[in-house]
């Protein structure tokens, strides 16, 4: 199994233990017997190598680090999404709901 989780912010070292924790749940509870081991990637805006290289030593599930970069959707897909500020507006609320 493969755990994909993807962060907007730079990489933290708290990241990588929390998809440790995702990655050792997935084994415990949907893996079968004769499935390999569950494998995380994670997708960060930006990254420190050195940070990450520490990170991951404490990580005792596979698990990779990478960044991405964010373009421009095609309008044509674009006008049926919200923008960023109605995304804003909307985690916003979210969160003063709570």
């Amino acid at each position: 199994m493969i755990a994909i989780e993807l962060k907007t912010s730079e990489f933290k070292p708290e990241h990588s233990q929390q998809l440790n924790w995702y990655l050792q749940l997935l084994d415990k509870t949907i893996k079968y017997p004769e499935d390999n081991q569950s494998i995380g990637i994670l997708l960060c805006k930006t990254k420190s190598k050195l940070t990450v290289e520490y990170a991951l030593e404490m990580a005792n599930k596979p698990i990779g680090v990478a960044t991405y970069n964010y373009r421009q959707l095609p309008e044509n897909i674009a006008k049926y999404l919200p923008t960023e500020q109605e995304f804003e507006k909307l985690l916003q609320s979210n969160t003063d709901d709570k």
